[in-house]
């Protein structure tokens, strides 16, 4: 058994990391400070570089202010590094690999898909494939694709919740509030509407 940091054969006392790595005791020591490590210890994930307790905090108050400007994921919200690969929209961000479709859960590559704005910084995406099987839902007043949150309206089908208006007075009709089908077979509010059907919005 060779030791993993000298090269030489390891007789007597062996350590073993959470790699399965050998090495003699007195070769296991920080890449940093180079000190042995005999306290807890923390890996690179990326390197697999070993760091003591103590280089790792001074490592991680060096690299603060440049997690901060990278930001982090928007699907792990793990932070970004400069090593990453990384897909921005608009003001959102995600690792290469965790751009993924709402549906069928896998990576999405290239501009083959649709979107849904849930917030200024987070949005559900669809692959071009579940869009065209039929798994998928569009909103019948934008055309758009139904991700997230919904509003199923009997006859109309389901509506993201900000669509579902009044076509007198353009207001939302939220949730279970009534409302009536015009003659022009448009919803209408409470407050619009005229002798015709009513109905609920259900969620």
């Amino acid at each position: 058994m060779k030791c993993k940091s000298c090269k030489l054969e390891i007789f007597g006392v062996t350590l073993i990391n959470h790699l399965n790595d050998s090495y003699h005791p007195s070769c296991f020591h920080c890449l940093l400070c180079q000190d042995v490590i005999k306290d807890p210890y923390f890996t690179d994930p990326k390197t697999n570089e070993i760091y003591c307790a103590k280089c790792q905090i001074i490592l991680n108050d060096r690299e603060k202010k440049n997690r901060d400007s990278l930001g982090f994921c928007n699907s792990c919200f793990k932070f970004l590094s400069e090593h990453d690969n990384v897909i921005i929209i608009d003001k959102e961000k995600y690792h290469n690999n965790c751009f993924k479709c709402s549906i069928c859960k896998d990576l999405i590559r290239g501009s083959n898909f649709s979107r849904e704005i849930m917030t200024s910084t987070s949005s559900n995406y669809c692959c071009n494939s579940c869009l065209y099987s039929g798994r998928v839902d569009k909103c019948p007043f934008c055309n758009g694709v139904v991700l997230g949150n919904s509003m199923f309206v009997p006859n109309f089908g389901n509506f993201h919740p900000k669509c579902f208006k009044c076509s007198s007075c353009q207001v939302v009709i939220k949730h279970s509030s009534p409302f009536t089908i015009g003659k022009n077979n448009k919803p209408t509010c409470q407050q619009c509407t005229s002798n015709n059907s009513v109905g609920a919005a259900n969620k």
